[in-house]
């Protein structure tokens, strides 16, 4: 996504440190780590009066991808703030981002699933390799999966020629794995 769009703007809350990667990407606007709840709460708010502008006024500014990792940690952190509305502002961008050309990408353990902005969420990967039965009792019903590192039931818009509600399975890779 950032590669092949490179004037798209990217935000990084990062709670579990998964998107250090982003740091020196030229188009990071900002990179949070999860020691600074006060800032990325900032950070939603800034992002939110931007859309509040784009959806007064449509431009053609380039679009923004948030990318958050770790929810329950910045969940933690923004409650325990004084008068934070960071999950508020967060909702916001997931109800009405996309007609911004906002794009929020989110991942978390199940504390994400009870999250009040989870079912605004039109596209949802679940990975459940690993993963104890505890942990699942809040997911969907999965088809059968081969517990395989990256094998992913997909939920939503996002497979190709899909329609709303089409499920299927996926098989993600990182960079450089499997390593042969």
């Amino acid at each position: 996504h950032v590669a092949h769009l490179p004037s798209r703007h990217l935000y990084v809350l990062d709670g579990d440190g998964s998107l250090a990667w982003a740091i020196g990407l030229p188009q990071t606007g900002a990179y949070v780590p999860p020691q600074d709840p006060a800032r990325a709460s900032r950070v939603l708010s800034v992002l939110a009066g931007i859309l509040l502008e784009r959806l007064a006024a449509p431009q053609s500014d380039p679009g923004i991808t948030l990318l958050v990792s770790g929810w329950g940690r910045w969940q933690e952190s923004f409650r325990s703030l004084r008068s934070s509305n960071a999950e508020d502002l967060l909702l916001t961008l997931a109800r009405d981002g996309a007609a911004g050309d906002i794009c929020l990408l989110v991942s978390g353990n199940r504390e994400l699933t009870t999250a009040r902005f989870f079912q605004l969420l039109p596209n949802r990967l679940w990975f459940p390799a690993g993963l104890s039965e505890d942990a699942l009792l809040s997911w969907p019903r999965l088809p059968d999966l081969q517990p395989v590192p990256g094998r992913a039931f997909v939920q939503g818009p996002i497979t190709p020629g899909a329609v709303d509600g089409s499920n299927t399975v996926a098989q993600c890779y990182q960079r450089g794995w499997p390593a042969g």
